[in-house]
């Protein structure tokens, strides 16, 4: 099955200001499933950005 440029996804690129908050948030002890839902991107990736 052959791939079409319309079918493929682009990774979301976020800053390093985007992502120093979104740490600072959840260490400041903001629940991450909040954090996630306010900055609106998946509690998936927030996890990653925390490791």
């Amino acid at each position: 099955m052959e791939l079409l440029d319309e079918d493929k996804q682009t990774r979301a690129r976020y800053t390093l200001e985007f992502k120093l908050e979104a740490v600072r948030l959840v260490n400041e002890g903001q629940p991450a499933p909040v954090t996630a839902k306010v900055l609106g991107i998946p509690k998936a990736t927030l996890g990653q950005l925390g490791s």
